[in-house]
């Protein structure tokens, strides 16, 4: 019975992200044809000789040192030169990689979600929201947008990280508390934590220097310990003010949608029964969510 809901969830995932990738390269494919526009592409691309002559080390140290447009943004300035380098001062591959930047958004955003909820298709229905909102068509055809799928890219892998971490961390504290195993997995764990803890940290620096407008990026990762991490629950924060502001911020936020309703998760995937004083059964986030209150708590942990 397990390996049969273990298969279905591979399919789901697999489906999911067929979709995801197809239908996000169908959406954005016209964009191959576009042209550059006059606002901020010449500054970001064809006015700007360092970008033009491609990848170099003096162009490095430069990207470094600049500072244009208002923004300090290395990474972003080393990706364009990548691009002249590649395919020059034609706009088609500029356009190409963000839409391919975009969609690798898109399948991180689904495959986070899914890892943190087990809810495969609500996961995929959120990612596909953010995949072909109308408000991305900015970000994707417009070149001097790669700020924003570039830096997005490295948000998802410092989330990533971060969950990876949140789960060691977990399973660590069960296997201390219930004397489960012989302490190598402890031992396993603690090797391990630190690791995704500096990754996240390292990942989080680098989509800093792609838009500096990640730095409410600590803030996102405080809701996602709230919720569906529920590492308040794992430190013993249960009926507080803290805990209770958290509730109203994430039923105010867009991952309402994925709030399990009734039940608290377990970030390592057990689930109990909400007490009348729970913060979320006092502000129920999900049940603003209509269709999606649905959603099961239960983490699937890819091992």
């Amino acid at each position: 019975m397990v390996d049969q809901h273990g298969s279905r969830q591979r399919w789901g995932s697999l489906i999911g992200c067929l979709v995801l990738t197809f239908g996000t390269l169908a959406c954005y494919w016209p964009v191959r044809h576009f042209d550059f526009v006059n606002l901020d592409d010449p500054l970001y691309v064809y006015q700007t000789p360092m970008v033009e002559r491609g990848l170099s080390w003096p162009g490095v140290a430069w990207a470094f040192k600049c500072v244009k447009g208002g923004n300090w943004h290395p990474l972003v300035w080393l990706s364009h030169m990548a691009n002249c380098q590649l395919y020059g001062v034609t706009p088609a591959g500029h356009h190409v990689t963000n839409l391919f930047l975009h969609a690798a958004n898109a399948l991180l955003l689904f495959l986070i979600l899914n890892r943190m909820t087990g809810a495969t298709w609500r996961s995929g229905f959120a990612a596909a929201i953010f995949a072909w909102h109308p408000l991305h068509v900015e970000s994707v055809a417009w070149v001097s947008e790669r700020k924003d799928v570039l830096s997005t890219l490295f948000l998802m892998l410092t989330l990533w990280a971060y969950v990876r971490y949140a789960e060691v961390q977990s399973l660590k504290s069960k296997v201390q508390s219930q004397g489960i195993g012989d302490g190598s997995q402890a031992s396993e764990s603690t090797l391990h934590a630190p690791r995704f803890y500096l990754l996240s940290l390292f990942l989080f620096a680098l989509g800093l220097m792609s838009k500096p407008m990640l730095v409410t990026l600590p803030f996102v990762l405080l809701l996602l310990d709230y919720w569906p991490l529920r590492r308040n629950a794992e430190c013993g924060i249960r009926d507080t003010a803290v805990n209770r502001l958290g509730a109203v911020v994430a039923g105010e936020s867009p991952l309402c949608g994925l709030e399990p309703g009734g039940k608290r998760a377990g970030s390592m995937g057990a689930t109990e029964r909400a007490s009348p004083r729970d913060p979320v059964a006092v502000f129920a986030p999900g049940e603003r969510c209509g269709f999606l209150r649905g959603l099961s708590g239960e983490a699937v942990l890819a091992r």
